[in-house]
C-alpha cells in the first residue's frame, strides 16, 4: 500500500504467518525522476522497433522526442532492431541516369519493396535528390554503393574551362610561313564531387575532395583504370558496423618506377602498383593507404567495371596484358589489397561478363560461344573451408536469351533486374525458371544501376 500523502511507500512482505511493514521514504522530486526515466527508456524500446519514416513522425510530437530520437544511443537501438529483422529483406534503390520527360528538371532515384512480390507489379516510391544537391549539366547521378541505409553517389560536375569532344589545336607559323597544328594539353573534362546521402532522412553531406592522383593530370597517357573516359579510379563505400561509422576507398594503379617510359610496347612487362585513399566518416579527411599491390603486365589502361563492395570489401575486375581478367580486392577494415585469380578455364572473359553481388557474395556472370550459341554461366566467390581461400564456385548455367535481348542493371536476392534495351523498361528475371517479369512500366527512363536498400536513422 502506498501512502500518497506522505510520500511513503509501504509494502507488506509475507513470510509464512508472519508480515512485516517495510517502508521506503522518497521525495517527491526523485520520484518524478524515476518515473522520467522508465518513461525514456520504455519509449526507446517501442520507437527503436518502427520503420524509419515512423520515427520521423514521432519526432514532430514534442521537442523531448526529437531529442531522444536523435541521440546515437537511440539510433544504434534502431539499427540494431532493423538488421535482426531481417537481413535479406532488401528493397532494392534504383539510379535512373537520364531524366523523365515529364519532368525534365529532376533526376529520380526509385525503390522497388519486395512487399508483393507474386504481384503483376511490385510497389514503387520515387525518391527525389535534394535540391541543394547541384547536378552537371549531363544530369548525371551515380551510385557508388548503398549500406545501413546511407547512400554514397558521386556527382559529375563540369569545369568552366572543359573542352568539348576534343582539344583545341595551336596554330603557329614557322619560318618558312608553313601552318603546323598542335594539340594543347587536355583540360580536365570535370570533377568528380562525392556525396553521401540518407533518403529517409532527407540528410547529405558533401565529402571533401580527395588528394590529387598526380597521375592522372596527363589523360590518356600510362595506366589508368579505364571505367569511362573521365575516371580512371574506381571507388568503393561500406559502413562498418564495428565501427559505427562509414569508410570510402579511392583506388588508383600508378606506373612501377622500373617501367620504361620509353616504350610504347603493352608486351614489355609493364607493371602498376595500385594505391587507395581512405576517408573515415569521423575524420573527414582523406588519408594514403600504406599497403600498395604490384600487378604486373598490367595494359595502359586497365579495364574494369563498375567496383562492388560487400562485407567491407571492395571487389573490381582489371584486365592483363594477356588479355587475362583477375579479381583485385580491398579491405576496408585492415586496408589490405588482396589478388583473387580466376579459374585458368574462364580467366579469358568476353565483354559479356558481369561482375554484381549475389546473395551477399561477389559473383560475376561470363558468356561462353558453342556453335554459335551463348551459354552464361553464373560463378559465386566463397571461401574453401579447409583451406581458408578464395575459391569459386557454380551457381547456374543457363542458354536463355534474357541476357542477349536485356541489359544487366543489377541483382537483387536471387534474381537479375535488368532492362529492355530499345524501350527501357524494368523486368526482374529468375535464372531458375528462366522467367522475366516486368518491375516498371516505363518507356522514357534509362536505368543506370540497382543496388540493394534499407531505410535507416544513421547521420551522413
Amino acid at each position: 500500500m502506498d501512502d500518497e500523502s506522505s510520500g511513503t511507500v509501504v509494502k507488506l512482505l509475507v513470510r509464512g504467518r508472519k508480515r512485516y511493514r517495510i517502508k521506503s521514504y522518497t521525495s517527491e522530486p526523485e520520484k518524478k525522476k524515476i518515473r522520467k526515466v522508465l518513461h525514456e527508456g520504455v519509449l526507446v524500446e517501442i520507437l527503436s522497433k518502427l520503420p524509419a519514416k515512423s520515427v520521423l513522425r514521432f519526432r514532430r510530437v514534442s521537442k523531448e522526442w526529437y531529442a531522444l530520437t536523435k541521440t546515437s544511443y537511440f539510433i544504434a537501438r534502431h539499427d540494431l532492431h532493423r538488421r535482426s529483422r531481417s537481413a535479406q529483406n532488401h528493397d532494392l534503390l534504383l539510379v535512373s541516369k537520364y531524366l523523365t520527360n515529364e519532368k525534365p528538371d529532376r533526376l529520380l532515384m526509385m525503390s522497388l519493396h519486395p512487399d508483393d512480390e507474386e504481384s503483376n507489379f511490385l510497389p514503387i516510391s520515387f525518391l527525389p535528390i535534394p535540391e541543394q544537391i547541384t547536378l552537371s549539366r549531363w544530369k548525371i547521378f551515380g551510385c557508388v554503393g548503398s549500406s545501413n541505409g546511407l547512400v554514397c553517389c558521386h556527382l559529375p560536375i563540369e569545369n568552366e574551362n572543359e573542352k568539348e569532344n576534343s582539344t583545341t589545336a595551336e596554330v603557329e607559323e614557322e619560318e618558312e610561313g608553313d601552318v603546323e597544328e598542335k594539340d594543347a594539353a587536355p583540360a580536365p573534362a570535370h570533377t568528380d564531387i562525392l556525396v553521401v546521402w540518407n533518403p529517409a532522412t532527407e540528410e547529405f553531406r558533401y565529402l571533401p575532395q580527395p588528394p590529387i592522383n598526380p597521375f592522372e593530370k596527363e589523360e590518356g597517357i600510362g595506366i589508368g583504370i579505364q571505367r569511362d573516359r573521365h575516371r580512371n579510379y574506381v571507388l568503393g563505400f561500406d559502413f562498418l558496423p564495428e565501427i559505427s561509422q562509414y569508410k570510402v576507398v579511392r583506388v588508383f594503379p600508378a606506373p612501377h618506377p622500373g617501367n620504361d617510359p620509353d616504350s610504347d610496347d603493352d608486351a614489355d612487362g609493364k607493371v602498376a602498383i595500385f594505391q587507395a585513399q581512405v576517408l573515415l566518416q569521423s575524420a573527414n579527411s582523406w588519408r594514403d593507404v600504406k599497403d600498395k599491390l604490384e600487378f604486373p603486365s598490367c595494359k595502359s589502361t586497365c579495364l574494369t567495371c563498375d567496383a562492388i563492395t560487400l562485407n567491407g570489401v571492395t571487389y573490381w575486375l582489371v584486365e592483363q596484358t594477356s588479355s587475362e581478367f583477375y579479381l583485385v580486392s580491398f579491405n576496408l577494415r585492415d586496408e589490405v589489397f588482396h589478388l583473387i585469380p580466376l579459374p585458368i578455364e574462364w580467366r579469358r572473359l568476353t565483354v559479356q561478363y558481369c561482375l554484381h553481388p549475389w546473395n551477399g557474395s561477389a559473383a560475376i556472370l561470363t558468356s561462353y560461344s558453342e556453335n554459335g550459341d551463348w551459354e552464361r554461366v553464373l560463378w559465386v566467390l566463397v571461401q574453401d573451408q579447409e583451406s581458408k581461400k578464395p575459391d569459386w564456385v557454380q551457381q547456374f548455367r543457363t542458354k536463355s536469351k534474357v541476357f542477349s535481348e536485356l541489359r544487366c542493371v543489377g541483382a537483387w536476392k536471387d534474381q537479375y533486374i535488368v532492362s529492355k534495351r530499345s524501350r527501357n523498361s524494368l523486368f526482374a528475371y529468375d535464372p531458375r525458371s528462366d522467367t522475366k517479369r516486368r518491375l516498371f512500366p516505363h518507356d522514357r527512363i534509362w536505368f543506370c544501376k540497382g543496388v540493394d536498400y534499407v531505410e535507416s536513422l544513421l547521420p551522413v
